[in-house]
Order: structure tokens, then C-alpha cells, then sequence
């Protein structure tokens, strides 16, 4: 007698139902909590880090998994900016219970104005010193475009760079702004510790189009 094998290895991540999830890209939203419903059960891992909203919030959401879901669920005391499109990217924090298969590129946006902006920019973090790139480094956009901004208040948007040093910031409203990039350890979205690196464009940028490339950055 043996043990049943088990069938082939479960190597397809869960898949987003999404006539049964909170509709994206609504407009005139101010949600309270927002459900993600998946085909099969799902777990979170290092949500905290993986889970990024875009402008960030004062008080950030609870996400957790209840069975095939993801729930977000939103202080009630959040001051939601007026049309404003919020971005909710979940990196690589949706797996499948049994194999960890990852579910990537997960994105929600809604907007609490009647449109949702579609521009984007992207470019390069590298060290100033090694030239070699910087991941998981913060890339932060400012409209207030004082150089001292950064240790005043959060951005407008941020992104994260990728191992390669990439980074994309997407569903942004024509302006200029001030761009940093941050090495933080204070996990708040400032430059207000004295070991944090930071590195900055010299100049105010203006986005007005898709797809808008940005100097490269050095921290």
C-alpha cells in the first residue's frame, strides 16, 4: 500500500473574479473597504511592504485575507482627497494557500473626482557611488515643489523600484513636480532621519503625456 501521490504540482496563481470583487476604476468613490475575490484560497505575505497605495493615506488601511478574498478596509476617519485617483498595487503579496504561486500585478484604482487620470512616468534609481541599482527604494512625487517638501509632508504619488533599479508611476493628473527617491527606515514617506538616504532631480519636472521618461536618479 501506498501513499496517494497527488496529482501534478499546482503551479497556476489565483485568478481575479472580477464580477464577484469590488468594481475598479469607479469614479465619485470613497470606499470604505474593498474586496478582491480570487477562483481559489489565497494568503498574504509581507503585506506592509508589498501593499503600496498611491497618494498614500495618514492612516493606513487594514488588508487581510478572508478565505478566496482580499479585504481593505479603510479608516472611517480618512480625509480623502477631493479628484484625486488613488492607486492600490499589491506587488507580490497574493499567493495561493498550498504553493505560494504569486498572483502579479494586481492594481485597483478608483477616484474620488468623475475622472480617472491615466499619466505616467518611470526611469532609473541607481547608488551614486557603485552606479549599481536600487531596489525597493521609494520614488516620490511632490506638487509642492519646495526642495524641502520631502521632510514636510507626503507625496502626491510614489512608486517602488524594482531589483533592476526600475520604477513606474502611473494614473497621474498633468502638473510639475518635485521627484525624490528614499531609502527609509522610518516607513512614513519622509526624509527625517539622519541615516536615510535621499536623492533628488535638480529640477521641478512637468508631466503631460503617457509614458514620460525621467532622468536618472542617483541616491
Amino acid at each position: 500500500m501506498l501513499p496517494p501521490e497527488g496529482g501534478e504540482k499546482d503551479t497556476t496563481p489565483p485568478v481575479l473574479r472580477t464580477e464577484l470583487s469590488t468594481p475598479d476604476q469607479q469614479t465619485n468613490f470613497r470606499p470604505t473597504e474593498i474586496r478582491l475575490v480570487f477562483d481559489e484560497w489565497i494568503q498574504l505575505k509581507d503585506p506592509l511592504k508589498q501593499v503600496v497605495i498611491s497618494p498614500p493615506l495618514k492612516k493606513a488601511p487594514l488588508v487581510t485575507s478572508e478565505g478566496k478574498a482580499v479585504v481593505v478596509q479603510f479608516n472611517a476617519d480618512e480625509p480623502w482627497k477631493d479628484s484625486t485617483t488613488y492607486t492600490l498595487q499589491f506587488g507580490k503579496a497574493i499567493t495561493d494557500r498550498n504553493e505560494g504561486n504569486v498572483t502579479p500585478d494586481v492594481r485597483y484604482v478608483f477616484s474620488t473626482g468623475p475622472v480617472i487620470d491615466s499619466l505616467s512616468a518611470g526611469g532609473v534609481l541607481l547608488d551614486a557611488r557603485s552606479r549599481a541599482p536600487v531596489a525597493d527604494a521609494l520614488v516620490l512625487l511632490h506638487r509642492d515643489t519646495r526642495d524641502s517638501a520631502v521632510t514636510l509632508q507626503l507625496p502626491d504619488h510614489y512608486a517602488r523600484t524594482d531589483k533592476n533599479g526600475r520604477y513606474r508611476l502611473e494614473n497621474l493628473r498633468e502638473g510639475s513636480f518635485r521627484v525624490f527617491a528614499l531609502l527609509e527606515k522610518s516607513a512614513n514617506y519622509l526624509y527625517d532621519l539622519p541615516d536615510e538616504r535621499i536623492g533628488f532631480l535638480p529640477e521641478v519636472i512637468t508631466i503631460d503625456s503617457s509614458n514620460v521618461s525621467l532622468p536618472l536618479i542617483t541616491l
